[in-house]
């Protein structure tokens, strides 16, 4: 079993007060999560652990990681709150809103692997047709670059998320196949459903304590020992 301390943090980017990972970087966009589902995706989906969360290639592998997790059993969202999109779809949009910052100058910080196709390739090329169909209203309002220069960043955008999302599929079915096909949607889960009651805290810097492994979860407060015998 695993053992992960949650902390209350206010986030630097909307003020909101939520959970983070202890050992989680706080930057100034949205970080914390106010869902277990965000925080089984930091566990469960976030390839490189906690300490790389925070880059746009490390989210990329991410992507693809969901893919292996949710997205091939269509189980992107429970709890009545299934999108009226496909899973691909849905991934899609992920790849564009990262594709603007990638325009404006933000760096992938991840090496891009060459992959060759694999398994779910029609998928993962689904993902990026539909990346490129609609990525270009998004950034119309972009004026450090001319139409040519935006259109070479979009596709070495596009190109790199391809690799990296298979290659953050392949890591992540290389750890959880051999526990069985449904070993890691099942853990993911598990660990959503024990964070969602806790993911309204009380205080800034209340401490959680998340326990999983085989499939279960359990989280309660963390409580510190001050010493006191009864």
């Amino acid at each position: 079993m695993k053992h992960i301390t949650l902390i209350a943090r206010e986030d630097r980017s909307t003020g909101e007060l939520g959970l983070i990972i202890e050992g989680t970087r706080l930057m100034d966009y949205p970080m914390v999560a106010n869902d277990g589902l965000l925080v089984a995706h930091d566990l469960i989906e976030h390839q490189q652990g906690i300490h790389k969360i925070g880059s746009i290639g490390d989210e990329l592998l991410a992507l693809g990681a969901i893919w292996y997790v949710r997205g091939q059993h269509s189980d992107l969202r429970r709890g009545g709150t299934g999108s009226m999109h496909s899973p691909e779809t849905n991934i899609a949009y992920d790849v564009i809103n990262m594709g603007r910052m990638f325009c404006e100058g933000v760096q992938l910080r991840q090496p891009v692997p060459k992959t060759r196709a694999g398994d779910h390739e029609d998928a993962f090329q689904t993902i990026i047709q539909k990346a490129r169909e609609e990525i270009g209203a998004e950034l119309t309002d972009i004026e450090s670059l001319t139409r040519r220069e935006l259109a070479e960043h979009v596709d070495e955008y596009l190109e790199a998320s391809l690799h990296l999302m298979r290659s953050g599929f392949r890591m992540a079915r290389r750890k959880w196949e051999p526990r069985g096909r449904y070993a890691a949607n099942s853990q993911f889960w598990a660990i959503a459903e024990a964070v969602q009651p806790y993911c309204n805290p009380e205080y800034e810097y209340q401490q959680l304590k998340l326990t999983y492994g085989g499939g279960d979860a359990w989280c309660a407060e963390d409580y510190e020992d001050d010493g006191d015998d009864y």
